[in-house]
């Protein structure tokens, strides 16, 4: 009985001891992290507290179970989401409002590209669930009237954000708000601006904004900690001048090795697989798979025009046919749309798919009906010619995509499009200011240089060539400004890393690369005939695994082991008492 007892208790020692070594572990990762958890509904601050988790969601989870705050959590095969905290459901205004979250990260907010139960937080990270819907956005963007020091200012409150489909950036004023604080000092707002006579003095200071509502959503995230960054004239907080692109080193094999090294290790965006595919890198498989569940419960018609182009562009580059997808043939969707239903920048990419996929020519939409559309939509105004997505400027990322869309019409089979090419160029030119930059009307962003560069290179202009050298630095040195850290670059000049200006950035640089080598360079030209292309298939093991993730925890695998080496140590007695009767 004696023995019996021992063993099991020596069975016992072996289940618990993984668990055991997680709990520690789980200890040590509680005193390497700490974070600030915010929850703002849409008319108060529910709850402020700090937690020492890393994940989004169970940081969230720790500080409303410490205060009581009940929350609801449903999940998708797409992942989880909050559906109520506290007495706040989704939805409360009958709109598109829900819970979501914004981390503020040294003072500026952080790329969201996850769910919150995927995003991974950083020790001294802020973590604010709001309440809000598509118009609730953060102070992302800070203008301002001059950058004297202590001289009367005016500064400019904006959110500015990357269109998803066009990968071009915006900027966009917030207004309505009536007033916030700068260093505790209280300031009326009018429109977006704000007025302090007595200026700034340089260095870093504490915007604090909030817009709490009883009836409807906020048009701001309350946050009291947004870093206002105010330097010299060209100089990033930090940083030495780096609006000064005079610089000669233009290091274009460095700069692309520098970012490919990230990229290659972070390749889940769609857009990235046609770099990468250029440097005989593939990238993950996941967006194929996501999209594979979506047009199974959804079919195809709900995606918009330059989805589908996104979809049939990736799959193409990953090595996969777009002919037919699980079923599907994403090539006869495309071209059999009303041409109608194709804006500007749907016509673009539909003649780069036409290009990059080599898709022979027989369905309703044409390469000469896109030509049209895309003619018919420029803008001449005030002696400048291009292309914008929305109103009556010329806009340089549109443009310069644009441009890339007509690269191989650009000859005198095509006397319309050569003669509307060297018009944009030309305008690209003067849009340009004395250090290099192009601007649009919000501002200016690496993704305006890579795009126009991309764009040019593809009609045999050259982005350092003397209609793209200013007194001050050309367009490489513009977009070589916006390097970031840790393999990234930045979409804003004062802003921080930014995966969407990082993958655009590789895409230039190598499009200048191979410029260099020939006088012209059309990135999206391929040599691929993706109706040859293998279909995708889905790997059955892949299937099987997905099946019994739930049972994949560490807690899980840890009980199974202890289990199996209880079996393993029940065996071990076993035989040992049956040899000792033997022995009798």
């Amino acid at each position: 009985m004696k023995r019996k007892i021992n063993s099991l208790i020596l069975a016992l020692v072996f289940i618990l001891a993984p668990i055991m070594n997680l709990n520690t572990r789980a200890k040590a990762e509680k005193a390497a992290i700490s974070v600030e958890v915010v929850v703002n509904s849409h008319d108060k601050i529910l709850v402020k507290d700090v937690s020492h988790k890393s994940n989004a969601l169970e940081a969230l989870k720790d500080v409303l179970n410490k205060n009581n705050i009940e929350i609801e959590i449903k999940e998708y095969d797409w992942g989880k989401e909050i559906v109520k905290i506290g007495s706040v459901a989704k939805e409360k205004f009958g709109g598109y409002d829900g819970w979501l979250y914004a981390v503020n990260r040294q003072g500026a907010y952080v790329d969201i590209m996850s769910g919150i139960d995927s995003f991974t937080l950083e020790s001294g990270d802020k973590l604010i669930l709001y309440y809000g819907d598509f118009s609730t956005v953060t102070v992302n963007n800070i203008e301002f009237s001059t950058r004297e020091e202590n001289k009367e200012l005016t500064i400019s409150l904006n959110n500015s954000y990357v269109d998803y489909q066009t990968n071009a950036s915006a900027v966009n004023p917030i207004n309505g708000l009536s007033k916030v604080k700068i260093d505790g000092k209280e300031y009326k707002v009018d429109g977006n601006s704000i007025k302090i006579p007595q200026g700034l003095s340089y260095g870093s200071h504490k915007l604090e904004v909030s817009h709490f509502q009883k009836d409807k959503c906020p048009l701001v995230v309350a946050d009291d900690s947004i870093a206002i960054n105010f330097t010299k004239e060209g100089e990033k907080a930090g940083d030495s001048d780096k609006q000064n692109n005079s610089s000669d080193e233009k290091d274009i094999k460095g700069e692309i090795d520098y970012i490919s090294s990230y990229l290659k290790a972070n390749s889940n965006d769609p857009w990235v697989a046609l770099v990468l595919q250029k440097l005989g890198i593939k990238a993950d498989e996941t967006f194929i798979k996501e999209n594979i569940e979506i047009i199974a419960e959804d079919g195809l018609e709900n995606y918009s025009n330059t989805d589908l182009e996104k979809l049939i562009l990736n799959l193409t580059a990953l090595g996969y046919s777009p002919y037919n997808f699980n079923g599907k043939n994403l090539i006869e969707e495309l071209f059999n749309r009303s041409e109608e239903t194709f804006l500007i920048n749907d016509a673009a990419f539909a003649l780069i798919v036409y290009n990059y996929a080599n898709v022979k020519e027989e369905y309703p939409l044409s390469k000469e009906k896109l030509i049209k559309i895309i003619l018919e939509k420029a803008i001449n105004s005030n002696g400048n010619t291009g292309w914008t997505l929305s109103g009556d400027k010329v806009n340089p990322d549109i443009t310069g995509l644009v441009l890339s869309a007509l690269a191989p019409y650009n000859k005198d089979d095509f006397p319309k499009v050569k003669e509307a090419i060297e018009k944009a160029v030309d305008t690209l030119s003067k849009l340009q200011n004395d250090k290099g930059y192009l601007a649009d009307n919000f501002g200016i962003f690496s993704e305006s240089q890579s795009f126009a560069i991309i764009g040019l290179v593809a009609v045999g202009e050259n982005p350092q060539g003397p209609k793209f050298t200013k007194t001050q630095g050309d367009l490489l040195s513009a977009l070589l400004s916006f390097k970031g850290s840790d393999g990234q670059y930045t979409h804003a000049l004062e802003g921080d890393n930014n995966y969407m200006a990082t993958e655009q950035a590789l895409r230039a640089l190598y499009s200048l690369q191979e410029y260099k080598k020939s006088g012209a360079y059309d990135f999206y030209a391929s040599d691929i005939n993706a109706k040859d292309l293998p279909v995708y298939k889905l790997d059955s093991s892949q299937e099987d695994k997905e099946d019994l993730a739930k049972t994949g925890s560490a807690m899980n695998r840890n009980l199974i082991i202890g289990l199996g080496l209880s079996v393993v140590l029940l065996g071990a007695l076993i035989l040992r008492k049956k040899r000792q009767v033997e022995n009798k």
